[in-house]
């Protein structure tokens, strides 16, 4: 089974030369709703009648700004339109054809204690979430219905000596941590979830989730590229040991004016001449 990623020539020649992947920041991708469809979610299934809803979604919508992901993305389909003009320089670019199985190796031997990788299919439908996130809002609802995030104040009519003041901040530090945990468990699903709208794609990830601390981003040996006025940190993913099986097909966008001689010619000098090539069997101009 083949997994396809649409990239440009220049991406695709990298890779190829490098034999390194890159797992860039997702947040920074050209989808404006990324990490975001399950707050979406959420805003539907948590009732109207709980009067803390807002609360929750605006806590949710913090915790979630504080989880990111490198992510490389594929397609089950290798010739996808949409992928073309989206990914692949407006059809300009290649979709690269990766062995599932050796993918799916590559990303376990290449995880280590500060990058944890995963390959995973990305949802796109909301029932399947839907299912799997009530449990995490019942209990989000039941925590702030249990009174555990009022916080207490010490008043003429109920006053407070120094060792209750110091046993109310600290009760009420422990329910901010615990709800942060709930809160960490939907938010862990925020890069692993689409709108069904872009049911399409077909799209699987390799996928590693970072968290921010006292600095911000938290990622040990970042790198850095720049696209359209933006920087944009990635970390290297070698295909050591792997590369020359790994890629199994290379297909010429549509828009793609390269004579596939050369493509093949290229693939010699970066000793994947085993590779067969074949052009989009669509046409966009």
């Amino acid at each position: 089974m083949l997994f396809y990623h649409y990239c440009s020539v220049s991406a695709f020649c990298s890779i190829l030369e490098q034999k390194r992947l890159r797992l860039s920041l997702l947040s920074m991708s050209n989808d404006a709703k990324e990490g975001q469809h399950v707050l979406d979610v959420a805003r539907r299934l948590l009732p109207d009648h709980f009067e803390n809803k807002e609360a929750a979604l605006e806590q949710l919508q913090t915790v979630i700004s504080q989880v990111s992901a490198l992510g490389f993305c594929v397609s089950r389909d290798g010739d996808l339109l949409s992928q073309w003009r989206g990914y692949a320089d407006d059809a300009r670019g290649v979709a690269i054809g990766f062995d599932y199985e050796l993918l799916k190796t590559t990303a376990k031997s290449e995880s280590n204690e500060d990058l944890i990788i995963h390959f995973t299919p990305v949802a796109y439908e909301d029932e399947q979430l839907e299912e799997v996130m009530k449990p995490d809002l019942a209990r989000i609802v039941e925590h702030y219905k249990s009174g555990q995030m009022v916080r207490k104040f010490p008043s003429l009519l109920f006053p407070m000596t120094d060792e209750e003041m110091e046993a109310e901040q600290s009760r009420y530090k422990e329910a901010v941590s615990a709800l942060f945990w709930k809160l960490l468990r939907i938010s862990n699903y925020a890069y692993g979830v689409k709108s069904p709208f872009f049911n399409e794609e077909k799209e699987w990830r390799l996928i590693a989730l970072l968290t921010t601390n006292e600095h911000g981003l938290n990622l040990p040996n970042a790198k850095f590229s720049s696209d359209a006025g933006k920087l944009k940190p990635f970390r290297e993913f070698p295909l050591t040991g792997f590369a020359s099986a790994l890629i199994q097909e290379i297909i010429l966008g549509p828009r793609n004016q390269t004579p596939p001689d050369v493509v093949k010619l290229f693939l010699r000098s970066t000793g994947f001449g085993h590779v067969p090539v074949r052009s989009s069997t669509g046409s966009y101009t």
